[in-house]
């Protein structure tokens, strides 16, 4: 019985380090359309919630095979009152957490792909074009070519580039 406890118990753990890991990853920048005051707030909550419910399996798993191998129900009993007291302040705490995330309608899974128009796409090509189209560097416009390959400007740049190539080796 306690194998399959402690199979149940590896998957919980496996699990919540999974979630830790996504969690850690996320930033209130990959959700713009949620104030990041309410994203960290949940954020904090949701970890808070991991940890302890990660600390909670990990003790009374480790004091459940402790109580069993010495034959003491004290331990047992220590054992069971961890594991329910932590998942309750882990239900808690991931409770108010999924209250927040209800009320700003978003899912930690699925962050939100800022996606540019393609006006503000030509307007960044052509103010790098700017920035550049008086250049005395090769450089700049092999930039440009690495940046935009099917640019407006692609093929002046890859002229400036021969040009400077041509003055380069006479």
């Amino acid at each position: 019985m306690l194998e399959l406890v402690g199979l149940v118990f590896l998957a919980l753990i496996a699990y919540n380090i999974y979630k830790l890991v996504k969690l850690s990853s996320l930033s209130a920048t990959d959700f713009p359309n949620i104030p990041a005051g309410k994203f960290n707030e949940w954020k904090d909550l949701e970890q808070q919630s991991v940890y302890i419910f990660l600390f909670t399996i990990v003790v009374s798993w480790v004091l459940s095979y402790v109580g069993t191998a010495i034959g003491s129900g004290l331990v047992l009993l220590i054992a069971s009152i961890i594991f329910w007291g932590g998942i309750i302040v882990a239900a808690i705490r991931g409770s108010k957490a999924g209250k927040i995330k209800k009320s700003l309608q978003f899912d930690w899974r699925r962050p939100v792909q800022v996606v540019q128009s393609s006006s503000s796409l030509l307007s960044m090509e052509l103010e790098f074009w700017q920035s550049i189209k008086d250049s005395k560097n090769s450089e700049d416009f092999q930039a440009y070519i690495r940046k935009y390959p099917k640019g407006q400007f692609v093929e002046l740049a890859k002229n400036r580039v021969r040009e400077f190539r041509n003055i380069a080796s006479p």
